[in-house]
């Protein structure tokens, strides 16, 4: 049974295909804490609110919003929000008021 019309998944076994499949539909793929941070920072909230809020060191809030920058292909936070939410890799329905 075969998951995508992608001609390079085409070539897998169809349980290989099953494995790979939502990482070749998105590549940039954002971690659970990645996108908690990234998510409160699209709502407004500073490094050290969001490590109260996740109990993280906001030196780790600034390593997951690092990380989340660089994969959605981001020049700083707010870019990195707005692109993120433009391309899906930041679901809206996460970003709350």
């Amino acid at each position: 049974m075969q998951t995508s019309h992608d001609p390079g998944l085409a070539a897998l076994p169809a349980k290989l295909a099953e494995r790979l499949e939502p990482e070749f539909r998105n590549p940039m793929r954002l971690t659970d804490r990645e996108l908690h941070c990234l998510a409160l920072a699209a709502c407004g909230y500073s490094r050290r609110e969001i490590g109260a809020l996740l109990h993280i060191s906001h030196w780790t809030v600034a390593t997951h919003w690092n990380n989340a920058r660089e994969k959605v292909g981001g020049r700083n936070i707010t870019h990195a929000v707005a692109v993120g939410l433009l391309t899906g890799a930041l679901p809206a329905e996460l970003v709350r008021n």
